[in-house]
């Protein structure tokens, strides 16, 4: 089974990403482990095909009181990423839980 985990940039979401994709290459599946660019040299030294994903920027918070993803984020990096999840044709996306695009794009 093809399989894309999407996770974010930061070292605590895309080295959990990392060994779910790790897990998932021992169980005979072919994942692809897509986070900031940062992080593919270290994937790829784990066995792990990697690729970056677009559209990674730094959070601004308007107010104090703003929790939780932008969903116009979402929706940018979803766009931005549809091409990249289309090559990569998976059977199954697993994404971050803060990672909305990950989830969004319905026709890959």
């Amino acid at each position: 089974m093809r399989v894309v985990v999407v996770a974010g940039p930061d070292p605590g979401h895309a080295f959990p990403a990392l060994a779910l994709c790790q897990k998932f290459l021992a169980a005979g599946d072919t994942p692809t482990l897509l986070t900031g660019i940062e992080w593919l040299d270290t994937a790829r030294a784990a066995g792990v095909d990697a690729a970056g994903s677009s559209g990674w920027t730094r959070r601004t918070r308007t107010t104090t009181k703003t929790r939780g993803e932008d969903p116009r984020r979402g929706a940018r990096m979803a766009v931005l990423n549809l091409p990249g999840l289309k090559a990569l044709a998976p059977d199954l996306i697993v994404s971050d839980v803060i990672t909305t695009c990950g989830g969004w794009p319905p026709s890959c």
